[in-house]
């Protein structure tokens, strides 16, 4: 019996889709230049929250911009906490992508630099 309500368990959050309200997302994108940066994404209604590790250590919101399937556009607002990383996002996009795996592929350009990775979910929407 506790298997089969494992079982139930499993499916119930394995059918969250990515971008759910309350999802958490976690990983590490990487710049055409070598650079690595942390990346934590929290979704909270239609906008998303981006904070990235040290060096840059700031956070911005992208709010939606435009959706197909599982390809997901956001525009970036104004950083909420400054930063140089952050203030150079701004008015940029954010793009989001439902992987096959149940990650999320994430993609956006600060300046000439492009920055991509994958994002894995961490806790319970």
């Amino acid at each position: 019996m506790a298997i089969v309500a494992g079982l139930f368990v499993f499916d119930a959050v394995a059918t969250v889709p990515p971008l759910a309200n309350g999802t958490m997302w976690a990983g590490v994108a990487n710049s055409t230049k070598g650079r690595a940066m942390h990346v934590v994404a929290g979704f909270d209604g239609d906008a998303v929250s981006l904070r990235f590790g040290e060096p840059a250590a700031c956070r911005i919101v992208a709010t939606p911009l435009d959706a197909h399937a599982d390809v997901h556009t956001f525009r970036f607002k104004v950083s909420q906490n400054g930063g140089a990383f952050c203030r150079l996002l701004y008015p940029g996009e954010l793009t989001l992508t439902s992987l096959a795996t149940g990650s999320v592929g994430v993609r956006f350009d600060r300046g000439e630099t492009a920055w991509s990775g994958t994002l894995e979910r961490v806790g319970d929407p």
